[in-house]
């Protein structure tokens, strides 16, 4: 009998992973209450600890969830929320409250619990605000609230206009330092694309503005992202050439000459994430899987092997020892906003370890600024 259950575990992607979801939910279970979170002076316990949005085994009401690199230290931090960015240093992250007839709210919470939830009352948050982000100095929060307008919280009191053409289908990215915010914007439904840069303390101030490009590479589901290294000086993005005939990844110096172009030829690039040490981006590649290039050297290295004819995998990011890669796997017959499972890769051994399902995104939280 036990064989012809892994015939059907292995055959069965769906009963496959609803029989993961139910193991990781069950340990979520065991943990969920205990003190295990409370930093020592002077250090962050779950700094490299991946933050994501699940919903339970049959459930129908998103939580946010935390858990280790290697799987250990499943929890549930909050019941009814969904997060869109990682927790700041000060152990602080935004999220919001999604329900039918209801304004979308903004709360503010902790990673272990410990504080009640605050919420964020401003006049014009309503139901159109989304990808609320805080930055990791803990001091600015930004979202977006339609119309091409995101707007900055400064210490979650004084709201400033970031921009007013903001690209939607992407998403913006602070510094590790907290001091600048960067995104895409765009000048109407034909108008050119560019990445911006401005201060986050005075959003008027404009540090960076790139040259126009035509072709966002934007993947579906998914948004475009900005991925930032941890000394806040590159920033990474995904475009396409003129031609069409290419992908470029572009890291670029904001405060220098130090610019990177990246051509990607024949698998294609999506959302680069800049590996701690600067010398790699990881990214999702149109065949499906999570590739590595090394910055300086024109080499690439297939990090996972999935059939692309039945899922593919998005939103790589390195964990904060650069070991591992974490990103979503989606299944190609899931739909919905919950439809990915969170998965993290040994990018040395290419150990692959599934650490839950049903889950929107992976964040972590940003330990260098």
């Amino acid at each position: 009998m036990l064989k012809n259950v892994l015939k059907i575990f292995k055959k069965d992607s769906f009963i496959r992973r609803k029989i993961l979801l139910f193991a990781s939910f069950f340990v979520i279970a065991g943990f969920y209450g205990c003190d295990t979170c409370n930093p020592g002076e002077g250090e962050i316990k779950d700094a490299n600890d991946i933050f994501f949005s699940a919903l339970s085994l049959n459930g129908s009401t998103p939580s946010i969830y935390a858990v280790s690199p290697n799987g250990n230290n499943l929890r549930e931090i909050v019941k009814d929320g969904v997060i869109y960015g990682g927790p700041s240093r000060v152990k602080k992250f935004v999220f919001l409250r999604e329900k039918s007839g209801i304004d979308t709210v903004l709360y503010i919470a902790t990673t272990d619990g410990s504080d009640s939830i605050s919420r964020a009352t401003f006049s014009d948050i309503y139901k159109q605000l989304t990808v609320p982000v805080i930055s990791p100095d803990g001091k600015y929060v930004s979202f977006y609230i339609g119309n091409g307008e995101v707007r900055i919280i400064a210490n979650l009191s004084f709201q400033q206009t970031a921009t007013t053409y903001f690209y939607e289908g992407t998403e913006q990215s602070f510094s590790p330092d907290g001091k600048y915010l960067a995104f895409y914007e765009k000048d109407g439904i034909f108008g050119p694309i560019h990445i911006k840069v401005v201060s986050s303390d005075h959003p008027t101030e404009e540090i960076y503005y790139n040259r126009q490009f035509e072709t966002l590479l934007k993947p579906i589901p998914g948004n475009a992202t900005i991925d930032w290294s941890d000394d806040s000086r590159l920033i990474a993005y995904s475009c396409g050439d003129s031609e069409k005939t290419t992908d470029i990844i572009y890291i670029k110096d904001v405060f220098g000459n130090n610019d990177y172009e990246l051509k990607v030829k024949g698998i294609g690039a999506f959302m680069p994430s800049i590996s701690p040490d600067d010398s790699s981006v990881a990214f999702a590649a149109r065949d499906g899987n999570i590739w590595v290039r090394k910055i300086d050297e024109e080499k690439f290295f297939q990090i996972t092997k999935v059939d692309s004819t039945i899922e593919y995998n998005l939103y790589p990011q390195w964990t904060n020892d650069g070991k591992e890669i974490f990103y979503l796997k989606y299944y190609r017959d899931d739909a919905g906003k919950f439809g990915g499972s969170l998965e993290i890769i040994n990018v040395q051994t290419r150990r692959v370890m599934v650490l839950s399902n049903n889950v929107f995104r992976g964040y972590k939280m940003r330990i260098k600024a």
